[in-house]
């Protein structure tokens, strides 16, 4: 499945917020700095979708607050 995420770094919150279709918000406090979001990022996504890490790739937007996620359930 093909999600495509809007991430919000250094946020007071974290959350998942379905906007609708395949489309999310993803709020967290890690910033964006030496992948540390792109790290948290994976984690979220997998317990929320209840799937291992490993599962979860950004197949585009690793440097963008913009993603394309690919996730194998």
């Amino acid at each position: 499945m093909k999600i495509h995420l809007r991430v919000q770094p250094r946020a007071s919150k974290e959350e998942i917020v379905k906007l609708g279709g395949n489309s999310y918000k993803i709020y967290m406090h890690q910033p964006a700095i030496e992948s540390r979001a792109n790290q948290k990022l994976t984690e979220m996504l997998a317990e929320y979708f209840g799937t291992k890490k490993n599962r979860v790739r950004i197949l585009s937007g690793l440097r963008s607050k913009s993603k394309v996620v690919e996730i194998v359930q």
